[in-house]
């Protein structure tokens, strides 16, 4: 039988657990990755991304062109958004291209968004 620790500790990581965020993130950045790779482009360095109830934003490390239905949220290319409802069907799925994302944790006014980084831009 667990320990009680155990079990506590299992609970608090079930009540933040986000299956549908987990996919939105998926989405976005598989799509990102299927596109770099049919055109032959860059995938960009991701420095954080933030995730929200109805939006994926990511943030680069560098500017970069992103394909719609990403939109740009500031003028110099280094942040985009994108609702992962509007992303379109696309295949085949790459593998992760970001797999050591790592979750820093939430926005104090909103405790649905989150935010995380790539485990390399955290060292």
């Amino acid at each position: 039988m667990p320990s009680l620790e155990i079990t506590s500790t299992e609970l608090e990581l079930h009540a933040v657990e986000n299956p549908k965020g987990v996919d939105d993130i998926d989405k976005a950045l598989s799509y990102l990755a299927a596109w770099a790779r049919e055109n032959d482009e860059r995938l960009p360095k991701l420095f954080a991304l933030r995730l929200s109830p109805t939006n994926v934003e990511l943030y680069l490390d560098e500017p970069a062109e992103l394909p719609a239905p990403f939109t740009m949220t500031v003028p110099d290319k280094t942040a985009w958004v994108v609702d992962p409802d509007e992303i379109p069907a696309f295949g085949p799925r790459p593998t992760a291209p970001h797999p050591g994302l790592v979750t820093l944790g939430h926005d104090a006014s909103d405790t649905a968004t989150s935010w995380s980084t790539s485990s390399r831009s955290a060292r």
